[in-house]
Formats: C-alpha cells, sequence, structure tokens
C-alpha cells in the first residue's frame, strides 16, 4: 500500500511535488493493465492523476462526498477497464447520479446490454470523438433548499438546467494522453475506446446506487466471481 498523499493541488509545495511523481509513474507504465493499476490508486488518494485537480477524498475539496468506501469501490471498477472521468452521486431529490468512462468498445458494449436490465438505470454508448452528440440529457437542476424540497414531493427536479451528460467528450481524454506513454496511447485511444454513460433514473435512489451496479455489472461481464 502507497503512502496516502495529502495534496493534489498544483501550486502547492506538496501537491506541486505529488504531481510531479505521479506523472513520472503514469509516463512510465508500458501496457495499458499497469495504467489502470496506477489510475485506480487515485481513488485512495495514492497518486494525482491530470485530468483532476485534488484529490479525491477530501471532505473540503470539490467533492464533498467521496469517502474511503466509494474510493474502494471505483478502484474495483477501474481494476476492470472502466476508467470513470465525470461522475456524480445520488442527492435525493435534488440531482440523480451518473458516471461517464472510457471503456474498451466491446466491454462497454455488453456493459450497456447488462444495464440496461437494472430498474432505474439508463446505459448508453457513444464515440470519445465526432459529430454525433447527446444534447439536453440534464442530472441536475439548480434550485433553492425550499424548491429542492417541493420538486421532491412532486418526484422531479425543479430550478434551472445546470449539469448534464456531454458526449462525445475527449476533453479528460486530452489531459490523460499528455502522461500516458507512447505503448499506453496505443492500446488506449478513440479507436480502442468508446465512453460508457450511466445514469441512475430515480431522484430518490440510494446516494451510491449507480456505482454499485456499475461495479456489479462489470463483475458480471469481467466474470469475475
Amino acid at each position: 500500500m502507497k503512502k496516502r498523499l495529502q495534496s493534489c493541488k498544483p501550486g502547492v509545495k506538496d501537491g506541486d511535488n505529488n504531481i510531479k511523481m505521479s506523472r513520472y509513474e503514469f509516463q512510465n507504465a508500458k501496457t495499458l493493465k499497469d495504467y489502470l493499476l496506477l489510475y485506480s490508486l487515485f481513488y485512495l488518494n495514492e497518486i494525482c492523476i491530470n485530468n483532476y485537480s485534488d484529490t479525491f477524498i477530501n471532505p473540503k475539496g470539490d467533492n464533498p462526498l467521496a469517502n474511503e468506501e466509494l474510493g474502494k469501490k471505483f478502484k474495483n471498477i477501474t481494476l476492470m477497464g472502466i476508467i470513470s472521468f465525470d461522475s456524480q452521486l445520488t442527492i435525493p431529490g435534488q440531482q440523480k447520479g451518473y458516471i461517464s468512462a472510457y471503456v474498451p468498445d466491446d466491454l462497454a458494449q455488453k456493459l450497456a446490454v447488462d444495464l440496461n436490465r437494472y430498474d432505474n438505470i439508463i446505459a448508453f454508448t457513444t464515440w470519445i470523438t465526432g459529430e454525433h452528440c447527446i444534447r439536453e440529457m440534464y442530472v441536475t437542476y439548480d434550485a433553492t433548499k425550499d424548491i429542492i424540497l417541493q420538486g421532491a414531493k412532486q418526484n422531479k427536479l425543479l430550478g434551472d438546467p445546470e449539469t448534464f451528460i456531454r458526449s462525445p467528450d475527449d476533453r479528460a481524454y486530452s489531459f490523460m494522453q499528455e502522461w500516458m506513454s507512447d505503448e499506453v496511447k496505443k492500446q488506449f485511444n478513440p479507436e480502442t475506446h468508446v465512453i460508457l454513460n450511466v445514469i441512475a433514473t430515480s431522484i430518490h435512489a440510494p446516494q451510491h446506487y449507480v456505482v454499485d451496479v456499475l461495479l456489479k455489472s462489470a463483475y458480471k461481464v469481467t466474470s469475475h466471481k
């Protein structure tokens, strides 16, 4: 087990040092398996990634709901070849949970078929780059607490549209590519991978619902017991 990092913020002394060491490790990974192993360490604050300028578990950071339990789930998901680049948990009555991830094309197809069997889950794949896109797939609406509570009673999200699923989406991949070796780029690119989007459609779903369902499906599809 690696030492837990306290910071991955650029411009901070410890953060800059940790980023520098993390970049070195990623750039020296020669296989996709090695890359996935390194990326999975991010979820327990054991390495920095260059498409997220913070540690994953940080109560004062951008994702205060992230904890060690959630980190372990995302770590296991990553080790099965699913590289999440955008996600949020369900907050009952306030926002829908979702995960967007880069996944090998054949695995993504199998996962989407299986995931769509589950109640309150929608899963679909898109290309990483290209002209075709998903539009108006909103999962969060900006509203005051009173309006949120009012909407929850109506089983709907009230307020102004805020967070939406963007696809195709190569923004994170462009950053990640900067830390990839030439060998890994041949195994992880827009020709080998697609985007898998998984949405927990119920605003009353358990907080980790989208993560738990993806983890369960991934174990099944990749034949893990």
